[in-house]
């Protein structure tokens, strides 16, 4: 706090002055100042680390060499307010670009103030900031949102400051951690070579699958393919691999002359190596010996021979198998037995209730109506021996019996569907509710 006076001498003569404040029974003097007549100046005491509550101020005017007026003397009272606190929160989220932090920060009620946020992050105990700005914050929450890129830790931070003030603590630090996500980079040699099985001094191709597991996009890399002698057989510059994808890398090279090869896949990227080893059996180169002169001529000769001598003997055993076949008796064949028939049915009329009847023909005795349940006797039809019929009839037009034609009728108690035929005009028996009725 900060008391002035400014005071005049209306005296004839020079004097001197000084401002005297008693708080809480300690004295406070100021510097003197000297005046000439009519001559004016200020008076000034600085009382700094004022505790929050009510305080009591009394000052006067004190000359050594002149004359005070009584009302250069009086007593002051006013309550000091405790200070204002600062606040800040952070929380952190990754993005394409990097670490982005999402801060709110706030005083408590009093007069607007002007604070500065600085942001960073926190490695091996040591505070390392980035950026920073001042705001000015009043009444509420002031949200804001700054991006710190990629950053080594998994710790993140917000430093909060007074500028120009006196806040209950010189600074608020606020942090939040954060799980570092890495691409996560595998490869794996193919076993299987193109040729399959590779010949010593011949081309080879051999796939190398690539892979990142991981959520994020991976960087970019180095893969060296190599042999156990350590020769490097390729190397490709490899783009970076998308979150969860996958690509397959060829090297075309020759096989070298060995038994077997053991191949080595090593792909590096950021300060990461990752490989894999991979066994290839090679086959012997194949010498070409020199070739003999074949008699293509002579052989030829020799095959059409062979083929006239074996169609020769072939035509000489047919015709052997030919008189055998004529001095042979022909062998007669049994004369096929007779079918036994069966009898046609026929029909024949219930005598109660009419209902029509298929019965066989050469059946004789007693039948039972299904409708009725009237029994009655039939006689068997005389049978007919119809091959003596045919060769005792000569041209004989036999007329084919129309064949009849079924309706449906219904059932009056059930309304089932029942087929009988056209002609038919007897009684007849429902089988689902056995209920007899008739069919005309």
């Amino acid at each position: 706090m900060e008391t002035s006076f400014i005071l005049r001498n209306q005296g004839d003569a020079e004097g001197s002055a000084t401002l005297e404040v008693v708080h809480q029974g300690t004295e406070y003097n100021s510097d003197s100042i000297t005046l000439a007549a009519g001559a004016a100046g200020e008076l000034q005491l600085d009382f700094e680390d004022l505790s929050a509550g009510d305080h009591t101020y009394n000052w006067s005017i004190v000359s050594t060499n002149g004359i005070v007026l009584e009302n250069l003397a009086g007593s002051v009272s006013f309550t000091v307010l405790a200070s204002q606190a600062m606040f800040v929160e952070v929380d952190v989220e990754q993005a394409s670009t990097g670490l982005v932090l999402n801060w709110n920060a706030s005083i408590t009620n009093g007069v607007d103030r002007d604070v500065k946020l600085r942001y960073g992050y926190r490695l091996s105990g040591t505070d390392v900031y980035l950026n920073e700005q001042i705001v000015t914050l009043g009444s509420g929450t002031l949200t804001g949102q700054t991006t710190l890129g990629d950053v080594p830790g998994d710790t993140v931070l917000v430093r909060m400051e007074p500028v120009g003030w006196v806040a209950s603590t010189n600074s608020y630090i606020a942090t939040a951690t954060f799980e570092t996500i890495e691409a996560k980079y595998s490869l794996t040699i193919d076993p299987l070579t193109l040729p399959r099985e590779p010949i010593q001094g011949q081309q080879v191709t051999v796939t190398v699958m690539l892979q990142n597991t991981a959520s994020i996009e991976g960087p970019s890399g180095v893969l060296y393919l190599t042999d156990s002698t350590g020769l490097l057989l390729g190397e490709v510059s490899t783009d970076p691999l998308r979150a969860s994808s996958s690509r397959n890398v060829d090297f075309i090279f020759t096989t070298p002359y060995v038994n077997e090869m053991l191949l080595t896949a090593e792909w590096r990227y950021d300060s990461f190596v990752v490989d894999d080893e991979q066994s290839v059996l090679v086959n012997e180169e194949v010498v070409e010996e020199t070739s003999m002169d074949i008699p293509f001529v002579a052989i030829g000769g020799g095959i059409a021979l062979a083929a006239c001598v074996i169609f020769l003997l072939h035509l000489r055993r047919g015709t052997d198998n030919a008189s055998s076949a004529e001095k042979k008796p022909a062998k007669k064949k049994p004369a096929p037995k007779p079918e036994k028939k069966n009898a046609e049915p026929v029909e024949r009329s219930c005598p109660s209730c009419d209902r029509t009847l298929r019965i066989p023909g050469d059946y004789s005795g007693t039948v039972r109506c299904p409708d009725c349940s009237e029994k009655f006797e039939v006689e068997a039809e005389p049978s007919i021996d119809l091959d003596e019929e045919l060769d005792s009839i000569d041209d004989e037009v036999v007329e084919k019996k129309p064949v009849e034609k079924k309706v449906e009728i219904a059932c009056p108690q059930c309304s089932s569907k029942l087929r009988v035929p056209s002609s038919y005009r007897g009684s007849v028996r429902c089988p689902s509710c056995s209920e007899v009725f008739s069919a005309g």
